[in-house]
């Protein structure tokens, strides 16, 4: 028994030495990532056009009520909610809308220049299938709500939209006073796409969107639409009533791949698809 016990000591005392000695230090390990560090209210009051009184003011109101509910708004907006001078409100107002105003036509500018040099590097490609990537296959959710949507859509039309379209029968449609028709040239289509056109503008109301399929750039497709217009808008209303736009594959998914080709011409009212003229 006495052995025994000098065992299990000479064991538990090598085992106690050597936890004291490397017992595990508790240290910070930093991690890498990005800080905003305070703005000085005069950058702060140049960036938005404000007065440094304004950014003090913002501030003040921040610390206490404004972060619970305000954080996330601009500053010259939370200024002007909690202004109650009408006068000074509507200042706000207006640079708001003047920041909003140009960070959207900066978005839309770059949006712009990516779609141009999309096509001018890769060309007009093909509307891509979701569906058939596999985390779409996996994915039930994905499929049902696919199922779901093209249900909506024969119950809100009443027929499958694009077996009526695609179809040889030509269908009976009467334009009315506010329809939209989106119309789809190439630039080898001239004479029927301009026939056509004609035919479209007759009805008064009836406002129409070329889409140009095709064409090398915007230029292109102006000096297209210039050709046309050279000897039949004389009146100026009219030409308010058409505007040019890029091909969008999603309005004529389905329907530009099938006979017959351009022009091809979709009835839109109250922003449904009717048909095809």
């Amino acid at each position: 028994m006495p052995y025994a016990l000098l065992i299990l000591l000479g064991l538990w005392l090598p085992l106690t030495v050597h936890s004291q000695v490397n017992a595990p230090a508790i240290s910070h390990t930093p991690i890498e990532s990005t800080r905003f560090e305070p703005v000085p209210d005069e950058v702060l009051a140049e960036h938005w056009q404000l007065d440094v009184k304004d950014i003090a003011k913002y501030r003040r109101y921040m610390t206490l009520e404004g972060r619970y509910f305000y954080a996330h708004l601009d500053p010259i907006m939370v200024l002007g909610i909690i202004e109650t001078d009408l006068g000074k409100r509507r200042e706000y107002a207006d640079k708001y809308l003047q920041a909003e105003r140009l960070r959207v036509s900066e978005q839309i500018s770059f949006a712009t220049l990516v779609a141009a040099r999309s096509l001018l590097l890769y060309g007009p490609e093909s509307l891509f299938d979701f569906s058939a990537l596999p985390q779409a296959a996996n994915s039930p959710g994905f499929q049902r709500a696919g199922t779901e949507r093209q249900a909506r859509e024969l119950a809100a039309t009443g027929h499958d939209q694009r077996v009526a379209l695609n179809s040889s029968t030509p269908q009976s449609l009467t334009l009315n006073a506010g329809d939209t028709v989106e119309l789809l040239v190439t630039p080898e289509c001239l004479a029927p796409c301009y026939a056509l056109l004609d035919q479209v503008l007759v009805t008064d109301g009836v406002h129409v969107a070329i889409y140009g399929r095709g064409f090398a750039d915007t230029d292109a497709l102006i000096v297209w639409f210039e050709n046309w217009q050279v000897e039949r808008l004389t009146d100026h209303t009219q030409r308010a009533r058409i505007q040019l736009k890029h091909f969008d594959p999603v309005i004529f998914s389905g329907f530009d791949s099938a006979p017959p080709p351009p022009p091809l011409a979709l009835v839109r009212r109250a922003g449904r698809v009717l048909g095809a003229l």
